[in-house]
């Protein structure tokens, strides 16, 4: 960018920073001008260079241009060593090589491997390496291009168009970004003194950096407020967990809760400064009639027509959490589980349901699907060589799609671990498995959104387990949204 005239008047002269930005040298979004040029063969050159002139970082974008007519013929790709297979994680095209508009672009993952090779998909011998970093948060600034000497001072500023602060202490050459920079413009204003005077120029503008806000109380309306420098957002939402029942007049076993569905929207547009809400656990009407919870353009719970992103929790019964009733681009339900067989649900995955339970007792519990969490085995009374609870469901990680988690195992060899808790999906954790004629409490489902195992008499006429609860959802905010994304682009903390 143009400094503009970031001049100053003293004692008849002018101290002028030339015509040309002052780089931040940080990780940032970044094009570059592809050309094919015959050096001893054909060569991918980048800006003018066989080489790319800043390395590449996880979390940001770039787009390799290759509009220029040398490119005919030559489409470039990525590959994890010279002119290998081809590295497609997060990688996009559009266009033919060597026409106007045409690119090949990357959003390079949180797992990229260390090191990337620029290639030609039809030849070999084109391409170069560049290594692959994990973003350190660290800005540096030069001095930049004027038309004088002097003494040089900094002072970095956070903020976006023509509302920038200064930030207190960050008065060198290098800023390490903090959680106050979530969603945030960062640059450097580079003021040059002499004899002459003063002036102050400023750097381009840092890319908006990473952040996430994450919500899993178990009820209640809490607010969140667009940071300034953030426009587009990924939201996911994960319902809680089913409570599994109790079943004390009669000799079977308890009812476990359901898994809790999940849902998520990519890229959705929002406006800095402006306050968003997330409702947990909010009943809506016709034609959900069911707790939703996710993530709201009002203030009020029950206006079903501004939820965002929402999913229903896995209420009490055989049905898991219903995909039907949430709000979402992409949409799973959680796990189901059968009457009196005494396990929970598992929690819906981000490709797939969550697990559920087939009919019977003494089998295995179902596998989660899409990363999401397993059923619990299936649990008969007491009496009958079972239980007076059943284990809980699976819970599924909110740091995006992993392993899915398998189900319960039923293990009639075993005395202590005979009825297995569902498998976590996505990084969560397993449930406690139950024992052989268990008398107490069922155990819980896990986080987030794991049906919890039910209660029965476990003797006789009684006394009567304690069913157990489901575990809390999650309501999850990821930005910028245009390079995080669900099911697994970028989607843990940065």
């Amino acid at each position: 960018m143009s400094l503009g005239n970031n001049m100053i008047l003293a004692s008849g002269a002018v101290i002028e920073p030339e015509n040309a930005s002052i780089q931040v040298l940080t990780p940032r979004d970044e094009t570059f001008t592809i050309t094919v040029v015959n050096s001893g063969g054909n060569k991918f050159y980048a800006n003018g260079q066989n080489s790319l002139y800043v390395e590449l970082y996880q979390g940001f974008t770039y787009k390799f241009d290759q509009s220029d007519a040398s490119n005919s013929g030559h489409p470039l790709v990525f590959s994890t060593t010279e002119d290998g297979s081809n590295y497609t994680d997060g990688v996009s095209s559009s266009g033919t090589p060597g026409q106007a508009g045409a690119y090949t672009q990357i959003v390079v993952a949180n797992n990229a491997p260390s090191t990337l090779w620029i290639k030609c998909n039809n030849h070999t011998g084109m391409g170069f390496s560049t290594p692959v970093n994990a973003y350190n948060n660290i800005l540096y600034t030069t001095n930049g291009l004027w038309n004088t000497s002097g003494d040089f001072t900094y002072q970095w500023q956070r903020g976006g168009g023509s509302s920038w602060s200064n930030i207190g202490g960050a008065t060198s050459n290098s800023y390490t970004l903090t959680s106050s920079d979530n969603g945030e413009f960062v640059r450097c204003a580079v003021t040059l003194t002499n004899d002459a005077g003063t002036a102050t120029a400023f750097t381009n503008t840092s890319n908006v950096k990473p952040g996430q806000a994450t919500y899993t109380q178990t009820s209640g309306t809490y607010s969140w407020t667009c940071p300034g420098g953030v426009t587009s957002v990924s939201i996911m939402a994960i319902g809680k967990g089913g409570n599994g029942y109790s079943a004390c007049n009669n000799v079977t076993a308890g009812t476990g809760g359901r898994g809790g569905a999940l849902s998520y929207t990519n890229n959705y547009s929002v406006t800095p400064g402006t306050t968003y809400y997330i409702h947990i656990q909010a009943y809506q009407g016709a034609p959900h009639y069911a707790n939703i919870s996710g993530f709201s353009t009002s203030s009020t719970n029950n206006n079903t027509n501004a939820f965002v992103v929402a999913a229903q929790p896995g209420e009490n019964g055989t049905g898991g959490g219903d995909a039907s009733k949430g709000f979402g681009n992409t949409k799973y339900s959680g796990g189901t589980c059968y009457g009196n067989q005494g396990g929970g649900g598992g929690a819906s995955g981000y490709s797939g349901n969550g697990g559920s339970q087939p009919s019977g007792t003494n089998v295995s519990g179902g596998a989660g699907s899409g990363g999401g969490g397993g059923a619990a085995a299936c649990v008969p009374p007491y009496q009958n060589g079972g239980a007076g609870s059943g284990p809980g469901g699976g819970g599924v990680g909110y740091n995006g799609e992993g392993t899915s988690g398998a189900g319960g195992l039923y293990d009639s060899s075993s005395t202590s671990d005979r009825y297995g808790g569902g498998g976590g999906g996505s990084g969560a954790s397993d449930a406690q498995n139950i024992a052989y004629q268990y008398t107490g409490s069922a155990t819980p489902g896990t986080a987030n959104g794991g049906g919890g195992g039910g209660g029965g008499a476990w003797y006789g006429w009684g006394p009567c387990s304690g069913a157990s609860s489901g575990a809390h959802g999650a309501i999850r905010i990821l930005y910028p949204g245009n390079t995080r994304s669900y099911p697994n682009t970028n989607t843990g903390d940065m």
